[in-house]
């Protein structure tokens, strides 16, 4: 590939064969860990993951200085990092690694599931991962209210009873959130949507819902409360 030559050289390990929206702590964590190890001994593994379009990892052959982050992120992903990309936290781990974590934003929008993380070890950048990508021409002004949204959205739960209902939980009434939404896996077209977290007693239920601000469309739902029965045996001490 080609690479502007003011960047230093990187190569891309694709993507990680996980869907944004269910990637648990523990996956992420053990990303970070990957990336580590890969940065420490100079290996990457393409070869052990499965591609994905949903998270590009790249890796610096020449390790930068982690004050060009800004810089490298904007190239790379053709943003504007220091106007896109709002920092949310930075995470060590027990290699000497700090991970920083970014939050993507669209005209001042949080763009769902999208994070850019930063992979860094004695001021030096060892390598960069996450969803990212850019996003044009999208209008952030809304057609239908916050108030229109959250009826098609209790109109899908259709619960008997919601949290929000009982005394004292007031608080939990689903309260609308202005994003930018580009599907579980954040590979769909951006659409501008509302975000409720809409909890129900009867039947239990609780999920975020994203509803199209143009056009009131249930565009995807992404549930809190998940169940499973896995049949095991085994033995005991009792």
């Amino acid at each position: 590939m080609s690479v502007n030559s003011t960047l230093p050289r990187f190569h891309y390990i694709r993507t990680l064969n996980l869907s944004v929206s269910l990637i648990s702590m523990f996956n992420l964590l053990f990303l970070c860990m990957l990336l580590s190890l890969s940065c420490m001994y100079g290996q990457t593994f393409n070869q052990r993951i499965n591609l994905h379009p949903s998270i590009q990892i790249i890796e610096f052959d020449d390790t930068p200085a982690d004050s060009k982050a800004d810089f490298l992120s904007s190239q790379i992903l053709k943003i504007d990092a220091t106007r896109d990309l709002v920092s949310i936290g930075s995470q060590p781990d027990i290699l000497g690694y700090t991970h920083e974590r970014m939050q993507q934003y669209y005209h001042g929008i949080k763009v769902e599931n999208a994070i850019w993380t930063v992979h860094k070890r004695a001021g030096k950048i060892r390598s960069m991962s996450g969803n990212v990508t850019p996003i044009k021409g999208l209008s952030t002004v809304a057609s239908i209210t916050e108030e229109q949204a959250l009826e098609t959205a209790l109109l899908h739960v259709s619960a008997k009873r919601y949290m929000w209902q009982l005394f004292g939980q007031r608080h939990m009434y689903p309260k609308g959130e202005l994003v930018v939404y580009k599907g579980a896996s954040g590979k769909d077209n951006p659409r501008l949507a509302y975000k409720f977290d809409v909890y129900a007693l009867e039947p239990l239920y609780r999920a975020e819902l994203y509803i199209d601000a143009i056009n009131s469309e249930l565009l995807g739902e992404n549930n809190k409360i998940h169940e499973a029965n896995v049949s095991a045996s085994g033995a005991t001490l009792y």
